[in-house]
């Protein structure tokens, strides 16, 4: 599935820029490669926690895994997360 973008060289910094992770997590799920989507939306989380679109990518990724019982479980904790770091979810 990696090879899908390999062939763009993206040196640094420049690999975790909210927009690349974000289209490379589009691309996914419009493959409905749900658990390589989800590990995507995993990385918006870890380099951007204080965007909102990270924390419902995830949740809809484990909608479509684990069913919205797991989903609704990650958007409580984000709503927890987002107070914690300053941000009004």
């Amino acid at each position: 599935m990696n090879r899908c973008w390999n062939y763009i060289e993206i040196a640094g910094a420049d690999v975790y820029q909210f927009e690349l992770i974000e289209s490379k997590y589009l691309t996914l799920i419009e493959a409905k490669a749900w658990e390589y989507a989800e590990a995507i939306s995993n990385m918006m989380l870890i380099y951007h926690p204080n965007r909102i679109e990270g924390w419902i990518n995830q949740a809809e990724c484990l909608c479509e895994l684990h069913g919205t019982e797991k989903a609704a479980e990650a958007l409580l904790v984000s709503s927890l997360t987002l107070q914690d770091i300053g941000v009004r979810p």
